[in-house]
This record gives structure tokens, sequence and C-alpha cells, in this order.
């Protein structure tokens, strides 16, 4: 079934399963040092979502993250996927702003919204499809790192930070959209 949840969501460790749906509407705070799973199950997030902690977040079994507004990832901790996968799929705006270390999603990765690296660094090693807006400023950089990355006609990858790619065994780049950059 659908869960509606007009106040904060805190997800600070456990297992989110079952069919159905989570919607997040009066934000979503994901933090605390324990593994978060969703299992089998959708979280859309249409509202301001932050991840802190030391926790990683995995999806298993088909689980889905929808990020209709904002995703603030400041924080160097790991989104993957096990028992079947699952998948992130960014609508609004992820940002992995201001932090130490690497924020690595591997997980298939789709975006059809913004993604800001202002601080830190994103991997991206799950592959996925993208028509939407990749911006990095200095000193952030953005890693293509795993999986197959479709970057559509209507993607813009853009910004003065750092860019690798990474196309070897672990997967590549297919980009048809408009790719400026000077940190590659």
């Amino acid at each position: 079934g659908t869960l509606n949840v007009s106040g904060l969501t805190t997800f600070s460790g456990g297992t989110m399963s079952g069919a159905g749906i989570t919607n997040a509407n009066g934000g979503l705070e994901i933090g605390g040092d324990g593994t978060k799973i969703i299992s089998t199950r959708t979280l859309n997030n249409p509202g301001d979502a932050t991840w802190t902690g030391t926790g990683d977040l995995r999806f298993w079994s088909g689980g889905i993250f929808n990020n209709i507004g904002t995703f603030d990832a400041p924080n160097g901790r790991i989104i993957s996927t096990q028992f079947g996968g699952g998948s992130f799929n960014n609508i609004g705006t992820f940002t992995r702003s201001e932090g130490e270390g690497n924020a690595q999603v591997n997980a298939i990765f789709n975006n059809s919204g913004l993604v800001t690296v202002t601080g830190g660094s994103l991997g991206l090693g799950g592959g996925g499809v993208s028509g939407g807006t990749f911006t990095v400023s200095a000193p952030g950089t953005l890693i293509f790192n795993g999986g197959v990355h479709t970057l559509n006609d209507d993607s813009i990858v853009n910004g003065d930070g750092t860019y690798r790619v990474f196309s070897n065994q672990f997967g590549s780049v297919d980009i048809t959209g408009t790719y400026d950059v000077a940190g590659l």
C-alpha cells in the first residue's frame, strides 16, 4: 500500500520493505550510523532530504528512491544495491555539498533533474540514463566510474570543477548531449 507521511521522515537504520510506496511529504532526514535498506519498495522524496551520518543506503530486490525535491549528500558514504538491485531516480536536485571523501552511488542513477557537486566528490558507479544537467563547481569532482552511463541529447555537463571518466571493463559513458567542461 501507500504510506503518506506529512511530518519529517527520519530514516536512521533498518529496512523499509514490502510492496508499495512511502511518500516523505514533510521532508526526509537520513542519518545515524546504521545501514538503511529499501527493499521491494519505492521511497518518494518530494520535499527536502539530507543524508548525514556514517551509515550507507542500500537498495535490495528492486528498491527505488525517487528524488522529486532536493537531496543533499554532504557525507562521503555509499548508495549501493544487492539482491536484485534498485535505482535512484533524480527528477529534482541532487547536491553533493561541502564535505570530505567520495560519496559513491553504485546503484543505477537516472537523472532528469539537476546534479550539483560543490565540494568533495561524487562517484557514479552503477550506470544510468540521463537527460538532465550535471554541474560541478571547483573544488568539486564528478566521477563516472562504473556501469553504462547514457547522457542523452538533452543532457548537459558543465562547470569549472573536475571531471573523471573511467571507461574500461567497469563500464562506459555515451554522450550525445552538451559536454562543456574544463576540468577533464
